[in-house]
């Protein structure tokens, strides 16, 4: 089996996931810009790229004529193809033997479904996101959200199986591009499972964490916001990478002793750090179709960490914290009546939010969902 994960591939989530699910019943590769820390040099295939020497359309001629001599082109897929990443994929695994192969985004599909036609193996696709849309609310989105469209329908009937982050982004690529539900398998970006104690904190304070990459879109100053309609035993902590400095400094602006910063962990150690705190919070404004349809990492690692869950309504994280009883929901996105409702538990109801996700934290993890993704790609 070969995973290919171009994006930052020595910390990707859903990569990690991928690996810890087949290692054990593949010889597995993975190809990606920056190798993983779980993984082997010899099971690594360097992807990465490098500026040409030459000016782009020099380099298009050239790889076009080697592409040219190996498949025959449709007219309307070139510019799905002429990429450096596309050659670098189409030089590094032409000649070696894999059985399945599970590409991560899409990007790369258009290059792998020619591969497929020679090399005969298996196509998955690793669905992060519902790409035509990804970025819909930015005004000059449109041209890109043809591009993906058009991608996807030009090559979706070439994929084996997918696997996506949840129902709705199923659904959504199940009726735009007439696909049928067999062929897509629920892989939400869940967690390991943890032997986790349930923490009953009996002190005057009450902690409330959340944790993260800091980017303006996120809106962590709304969260910042959300402390000053909240009594002073209340205290937010942040736990932030530096993904965008300027944003991040303004955050720290905010640092009181209600508002703490603290030092971000380890991927391994993230549930355990978290275990310690009352209170998981995200508060997320939906700003385009992924944010309104998002299950993110950090609603799995609340889980693992058996929290008491405080959300707005974004639709996938409320049907579960409803269903299974989890913790909080503002009925609006408004972080006063998100506020309303965390002052209003008392200590006890804190931790009967996390005795019910105790509960069912197994059914929400890595070991869970490894059965019935193996089963599926066993099929193929």
């Amino acid at each position: 089996m070969l995973i290919i994960c171009s994006r930052n591939s020595n910390r990707a989530p859903r990569l990690y996931n991928s690996y810890h699910v087949f290692k054990d019943d593949f010889e597995l590769f993975v190809a990606g810009d920056k190798i993983p820390i779980y993984l082997s040099e010899n099971n690594f295939i360097d992807i990465s790229q490098a500026k040409p020497n030459f000016f782009p359309r020099v380099f298009n001629f050239f790889y076009l004529l080697y592409f040219s001599s190996i498949f025959t082109i449709k007219i309307n897929h070139y510019k799905y193809l002429l990429k450096q990443l596309s050659f670098i994929i189409l030089k590094k695994i032409k000649d070696k033997q894999f059985d399945i192969v599970i590409v991560h985004h899409i990007d790369l599909l258009p290059v792998l479904s020619y591969l497929k036609s020679i090399m005969n193996f298996k196509l998955v696709v690793n669905l992060h996101e519902y790409y035509p849309k990804e970025f819909d609310d930015q005004k000059n989105w449109s041209k890109m959200g043809e591009y993906w469209d058009n991608l996807c329908e030009y090559f979706f009937d070439d994929v084996d199986l997918f696997l996506s982050v949840n129902k709705s982004i199923s659904d959504s690529f199940i009726e735009n591009f007439n696909l049928v539900h067999k062929t897509f398998l629920t892989f939400p970006n869940v967690k390991p499972f943890e032997k986790l104690k349930i923490i009953n904190n009996d002190k005057k304070e009450i902690s409330l964490i959340h944790h993260g990459a800091a980017i303006p879109s996120r809106n962590i100053e709304a969260m910042i916001k959300l402390m000053d309609f909240l009594p002073e035993n209340y205290v937010l902590y942040l736990m932030l990478l530096e993904r965008n400095p300027e944003y991040y400094n303004s955050l720290k602006t905010f640092q009181s002793s209600r508002i703490v910063f603290i030092e971000p962990v380890s991927f391994d150690e993230i549930t355990r750090v978290l275990n310690k705190f009352d209170i998981g919070l995200y508060y997320l404004t939906p700003s385009n179709f992924n944010e309104k349809n998002s299950l993110p990492n950090k609603f799995f690692e609340f889980i693992q960490a058996r929290l008491c869950i405080a959300i707005s309504p974004v639709k996938e994280m409320k049907n579960i914290v409803q269903d299974y009883n989890l913790g909080i929901i503002s009925d609006e996105f408004n972080i006063n009546d998100l506020a309303n409702k965390i002052k209003s538990l008392a200590r006890k109801d804190i931790l009967n939010f996390k005795m019910n996700v105790d509960s069912c934290s197994y059914r929400f993890s890595l070991d869970f969902h490894k059965e019935s993704v193996l089963k599926e790609i066993k099929k193929l």
